[in-house]
């Protein structure tokens, strides 16, 4: 490793890099379930509550296993599985 002339430099920190999690998942993913919690709570659809609640489950499991999962899907969605020759 080459030392660095004197001032130049600086601390990286590990909180901005991180993932903003609420509720052990993404927080834009939770404030979404959260949303449509609501919304089957309004409509009286009760069948969307526990799905709500397994999808958070899930989203929760997903960030324990890769803190970056949420930013791949597009990725992955996007994957061509064929490519002409």
């Amino acid at each position: 490793m080459v030392d660095a002339p004197e001032g130049f430099e600086v601390p990286v920190y590990r909180g901005p890099l991180k993932p903003q999690l609420l509720w052990g998942a993404h927080r834009d993913f939770t404030l979404l379930m959260a949303g449509l919690g609501a919304l089957g709570f309004l409509w009286k659809v009760w069948l969307l509550l526990p799905l709500v609640a397994v999808l958070q489950l899930v989203a929760a499991w997903g960030t324990r296993q890769d803190e970056k999962w949420f930013q791949k899907i597009p990725r992955v969605v996007r994957y061509k599985r064929y490519y002409k020759a």
